[in-house]
């Protein structure tokens, strides 16, 4: 299943409280979507200018899987995940999008 791991480092010059990701899963011609996981990256501790999260961690709940995966390798869609972040009450921003190289 693709999955994407990830660092957020605060940019800004306040603290970030109650920091959250919500990643989407798809095809590159988007046709087929694998899913979507929201995660909080920073609770209400925050994210103090500068500093980053841990290792963050999102997979789509669907993908190939089981036995003779190996087998459809030339077949698996290229697959994108679009990462939106959220601080707050703020509106969602879209930070990124990037090809998964995880297709297992």
């Amino acid at each position: 299943m693709p999955a994407l791991s990830f660092r957020l480092r605060n940019v800004s010059d306040q603290k970030l409280v109650v920091l959250q990701v919500n990643a989407r899963f798809h095809t590159d011609d988007n046709t087929n979507p694998w899913g979507e996981q929201f995660i909080t990256a920073a609770g209400s501790a925050g994210l103090t200018p500068g500093a980053a999260t841990d290792v963050l961690r999102v997979a789509a709940p669907h993908g190939y899987t089981g036995d003779g995966v190996q087998l459809m390798a030339p077949h698996f869609a290229a697959t994108t995940v679009e990462l939106v972040a959220n601080t707050g009450a703020s509106s969602g921003r879209r930070s990124a999008s990037s090809p998964s190289s995880v297709r297992s």
